[in-house]
């Protein structure tokens, strides 16, 4: 599977911003702002090893201390992108 659009990549383990996650900013022409929320996606795959993108929701925060941007992750919104997709 591709990038889902709409979504930004992010690990989730650690919630951090990488230049993955800058260059998805970029491409669909979000800038970071404190507080707001942000639809995330990590690449995955199901049980048989096919490609299925994590997909969650986060709020994202600056680290003025450390420099940098992260995100707090809705826990309760993580979903795989065949959730999201209608059964055949």
């Amino acid at each position: 599977m591709d990038k889902p659009r709409g979504r930004v990549y992010l690990d989730p383990l650690n919630g951090r911003f990488t230049v993955g996650t800058f260059k998805d900013l970029e491409q669909e022409k979000i800038t970071p702002a404190e507080g707001i929320t942000l639809h995330f996606w990590n690449d995955d795959a199901d049980e048989a090893g096919n490609p299925d993108n994590l997909i969650f929701e986060g709020v994202i925060h600056f680290d003025e201390t450390l420099g940098r941007w992260y995100a707090v992750i809705d826990k309760s919104s993580y979903r795989h992108e065949s959730d999201e997709q209608p059964s055949r």
